[in-house]
């Protein structure tokens, strides 16, 4: 019905923002951190704990400060979404997850197809 309409008219621009934010992400990861994305998760995780330079597990500054604009869309896309079966609110978790700058690029990443999995209107 209504709802469905609702979700779905939601889907294409929040699929176009997360689109963009994973090209950010993508562009601004170093070679090195690409070839966790084939790893499992533990395994990324391990490597990444290996990794002592900071600027290799996080965005820079230019790329947080885009990342949060395109966020700022998700937040207001959000709103349309119903707040029923906590649907609004564990989209919003994932939007957190994508904000949260102590996560590397290839967390984000990760972050963005987990989305779409789990999201069907994405």
């Amino acid at each position: 019905g209504r709802t469905k309409q609702r979700i779905a008219k939601a889907g294409l621009p929040i699929r176009e923002t997360l689109r963009r934010i994973e090209r950010q992400l993508i562009i601004r990861t170093p070679p090195q951190q690409l070839s966790e994305w084939h790893m499992s998760a533990s395994q990324a995780w391990r490597q990444e704990m290996k990794t002592n330079d900071e600027n290799m597990l996080q965005a820079d500054c230019e790329t947080q400060g885009l990342l949060l604009c395109e966020v700022h869309l998700l937040r207001a896309y959000a709103s349309t979404l119903p707040s029923r079966n906590n649907t609004r609110a564990r989209f919003l978790e994932d939007i957190r997850d994508l904000e949260n700058p102590n996560l590397s690029n290839a967390q984000k990443i990760q972050t963005i197809a987990r989305m779409s999995r789990f999201w069907k209107f994405i």
